[in-house]
């Protein structure tokens, strides 16, 4: 649903309620619903929030039974009567809105005759959505409940880029309700009534609703209630429909229905609607309400607005809706044609369906004959031929050259009727391949999407990517002129994975049609994917790295200012038959932050661009790298798992979740990321490569064998597969294999510190300290920040009985990793090797505070800790 009251300002901060940011399971209800209130009206800070927070939790603590709102005016944040008025305001919405177990009510965002609708936290999946509650549920009957909930399913399972998605319906304390999708935008009916947008755009924004309703009438599902209040508009310009399921329970068999009292604005009801027949509606009910919709948008008022209910009533079963042209002669035929055909009293007289009505408003927009028309064929090839006027004057020319002129033309006639009639033939085709070109885009942006959300198995959702694909190639061999085509088959393939194959198309599309935008916008997607991937890599060059890929955010800047263009989508849309979809926008946004936080080296103002736009699209890709871009761990997690709870079938938060896990030593807790992210993606060499060094550290070195060697057939330059390889071996004691496998990734990367201070490790365990020392030189030489590498070095001067010197290693290492466990217990070792056993103590505690429960030398390092005390004990007394 959207949101009427338009309240943006309210949304600024929102993010900070979505946990309890007030103190946890010590908050009540009312001081969550005061904080919030507080902080969406400006009138205290986020910090001041905390703040009271922290107070609140240490004031129940002493059993101390103060609220949120003393603590407020004990700060003087908030005067005593903006608390009482906010008090007021929360007692409003305690009273009036449902309890629900799962979903939390934050805030009122419309209210109809037969329901209110609240923006509410689902506090399972941890997302906001809209909860559309039913008012007059207690006059419900069993039936009719029941019917509500078998709509509401059968809406749910309706899964379409024009549709409003619905997540849930139940029933709770006796009132019925759904849950949607949370849409950011305005209603058609607050776009009518403002004014000012271009008719043409209304006609584009009523053809895509009018796609949504053909899809529910495709899966067996008719609206019943169709009106602008039910058709949202999206800021990015995309309509979606409201309500499907909804409508059935405000039939004619109900008290409500009969007495008028709920049925809300009747302007768009159907003449078998208004004579009780409801048991007849069928999708033709559906277009009588288009059809009204669209003599709306024509007319600037519905076609039967009368005083009184009883008058409208009357009109729609008798009257005709006055011609549109009689008012205004500059609405074009074909417009009051498509219109009157879908008002017509007789369902079996309008358009069968909502699809049919959308083809004619689509055909009208292109400048195309609508079918509402029976055309004859000379009529068409006056229509293609006046558009070639070169043709017609050439004609004419002939004509007046000589009578004998008229005598070529009628011997050449029946020629030309056949090369006509082939060229028709030839347009139908081109057309239809148009169409399902448009219909397998929406396939494919519909599984991607179902696919994030995880609503069908990957497995699934892959078969049918490639059945779509199979189609689209017949559709690229049969028009191979098309960008189109291209184009849709680059979307799949980025779906499947092939990226290569992708940017192929895209360029095959743009070479053929250098303005075809949809095209540009997503080779600018391609290059900032692209970015992403090559950002990871070693520590030591970072800077010259991100230097090395400036030029790919210049790239994608240059595409995306070719492609589409912001205002101009609809225009576009209509120009290729292509919908611009929410990555477009969502890419485009992360490309500039990138830009701002490498480049231009300012982070903050890259973060403040993608939480800005997280406001508007609540997308997991910018809470992906709001967490990348975050300051503290905490946030950090709390970002990445804020990505997976929007979509858990969107892989990147795994990826990185799991990465920051081996990083921190914790190999255990990376093993279910990193198992997910192969389950969904195959042949994804480095997610191998990062399970074989959990699984290597794990102490499972036959599965780490497996995934590095299986990281290398997928990507034979994968160095850091090699590594894992090398140190496989070496554990395993085959020196060959392992040295080998270690030569063969410096060999891929000869600057590599890691390589370098992975092999020399490996040529201490096989007895070679010479060619080890010259490593751990190099290494450190190349990156005198690499902690591993100082550690590494200590670990083997410790070996070598050089006490003093390892110490001086170590104590860099810990220096450069001050929170690395891995040193501190190796400096342990140094210093209580030279006496300092008060130091080996703290190092080894702190070490054993920051390991993973499941560190292997635990135990061992333990023990030694007890029998270091015991020997400072001994000594001291």
């Amino acid at each position: 649903m959207s949101d009427p009251s338009n309240q943006d300002d309210v949304r600024r901060i929102r993010e900070l309620l979505e946990t309890d940011a007030t103190g946890g399971e010590t908050s009540s209800d009312e001081d969550l619903s005061l904080g919030r209130i507080a902080l969406d009206r400006n009138i205290i800070t986020p910090e001041q929030l905390i703040q009271a927070g922290r107070e609140l939790r240490e004031a129940r603590a002493r059993g101390d039974k103060s609220s949120l709102g003393t603590i407020f005016l004990k700060h003087g944040w908030v005067p005593a009567d903006d608390l009482l008025r906010l008090a007021a305001e929360h007692a409003r919405l305690a009273a009036s809105a449902p309890k629900l177990t799962r979903y939390e009510i934050r805030e009122c965002l419309g209210e109809g005759a037969s329901a209110v609708v609240y923006r509410s936290w689902d506090r399972e999946l941890k997302r906001l959505v809209a909860v559309k509650a039913l008012r007059a549920a207690a006059g419900m009957s069993g039936v009719a409940r029941s019917r509500f909930k078998r709509e509401a399913s059968a809406a749910a399972a309706l899964v379409h880029p024009n549709v409003v998605a619905v997540y849930d319906a139940a029933e709770e304390e006796g009132r019925p309700y759904l849950v949607m999708e949370l849409i950011e935008g305005r209603t058609l009916q607050s776009v009518l009534k403002d004014g000012g947008t271009p008719k043409k755009t209304l006609i584009a924004l009523l053809e895509q609703a009018a796609r949504g309703v053909a899809a529910a009438h495709e899966k067996g599902i008719v609206h019943r209630d169709l009106k602008p209040a039910n058709i949202l508009v999206t800021a990015g310009g995309t309509a979606k429909v409201a309500d499907f399921g909804l409508a059935h329970l405000m039939d004619s068999d109900s008290a409500l229905t009969r007495s008028g009292a709920e049925l809300g604005t009747p302007y768009y009801m159907s003449p078998e609607q208004v004579d009780g027949r409801s048991r007849e509606s069928t999708p033709a009910t559906d277009v009588y309400a288009l059809g009204a919709i669209l003599y709306e948008v024509l007319a600037g008022a519905p076609p039967h607005a009368r005083p009184s209910l009883q008058e409208t009533f009357a009109a729609i079963l008798s009257q005709d809706p006055a011609p549109l042209r009689s008012s205004d002669p500059k609405i074009h035929a074909d417009l009051e044609t498509i219109c009157l055909k879908a008002l017509e009293k007789d369902p079996g007289r309008r358009y069968p369906g909502a699809r049919e009505f959308a083809e004619d408003l689509r055909a009208y927009l292109a400048g195309d004959f609508i079918s509402a028309i029976p055309v004859p064929p000379w009529k068409r090839r006056l229509h293609r031929a006046l558009k070639n006027r070169v043709l017609v004057v050439a004609t004419l020319l002939l004509l007046l050259v000589s009578a004998g002129a008229v005598a070529t033309l009628l011997r050449q006639s029946i020629a030309s009727q056949r090369r006509l009639a082939d060229e028709r033939e030839l347009a139908k085709r081109r057309e239809a391949s148009l169409q399902k070109l448009g219909t397998i885009q929406s396939t494919l942006l519909e599984r991607d999407r179902e696919l994030r959300l995880q609503r069908v198995p990957a497995q699934q959702a892959r078969r049918d990517l490639e059945a779509a694909l199979a189609e689209v190639d017949r559709i690229v061999n049969d028009w191979p002129d098309f960008p189109q085509g291209y184009y849709v088959r680059a979307r799949g393939r980025m779906l499947l994975g092939d990226l290569d194959g992708a940017e192929r198309d895209l360029k095959v599309a743009v070479a053929k049609e250098p303005e075809f935008r949809p095209g540009w916008s997503v080779l600018g997607i391609l290059r900032v994917g692209d970015y992403q991937s090559k950002l990871e890599g070693p520590k030591h060059t970072r800077e010259d790295r991100i230097k090395s890929l400036a030029p790919l955010l210049e790239e994608a800047k240059s595409h995306f200012g070719r492609g589409w263009q912001l205002g101009k989508e609809l225009e576009e849309s209509f120009r290729w038959g292509l919908p611009w979809t929410r990555e477009d926008q969502v890419m485009q946004r992360l490309a500039r932050a990138f830009q701002l936080a490498y480049n231009d080296d300012n982070a903050p103002a890259s973060r403040a661009l993608l939480e800005e736009g997280d406001k508007e699209y609540q997308a997991e890709e910018y809470s992906l790298w709001l967490g990348l871009f975050a300051t503290t761990a905490e946030e950090r997690a709390r970002r990445l798992n804020q990505a997976i709870q929007r979509a858990p079938g969107y892989l990147p938060p795994y990826y990185y979740r799991a990465m920051y896990a081996l990083n921190a030593g914790a190999f255990r807790a990376a093993l279910p990321d990193l198992d997910l992210i192969l389950a969904r993606q195959t042949t994804f060499a480095w997610a191998y490569s990062k399970r074989s060094e959990a699984r290597r550290n794990l102490g499972d070195l036959d599965g780490a064998l497996a995934d590095c060697l299986r990281a290398i057939e997928l990507d034979p330059k994968l160095h850091e597969a090699w590594l894992h390889r090398g140190a496989i071996y070496a554990q395993l004691g085959k020196k060959s294999e392992s040295l080998e496998a270690f030569d063969q990734a410096i060999a891929l990367a000869p600057d590599s510190p890691e390589a370098l201070a992975n092999r020399a490790i490996a040529r201490l365990m096989f007895d070679e300290p010479d060619g080890a020392f010259k490593d751990f030189d190099r290494a450190i030489q190349l990156d005198p920040k690499l902690g591993p590498a100082w550690r590494s070095r200590g670990v083997a001067l410790i070996r070598k009985g050089t006490f003093p010197e390892a110490l001086a290693d170590l104590d860099r290492a810990v220096q450069l990793e001050p929170r690395s466990f891995l040193s501190l217990e190796a400096r342990g070792v140094a210093r209580n090797a030279v006496g300092d056993i008060s130091g080996g103590i703290k190092d080894w505690e702190e070490a054993l505070r920051l390991a993973p429960a499941e560190w292997p030398k635990r135990k061992q390092i333990e023990g030694m800790l007890e029998r270091a005390k015991a020997r400072l004990k001994d000594k001291n007394e």
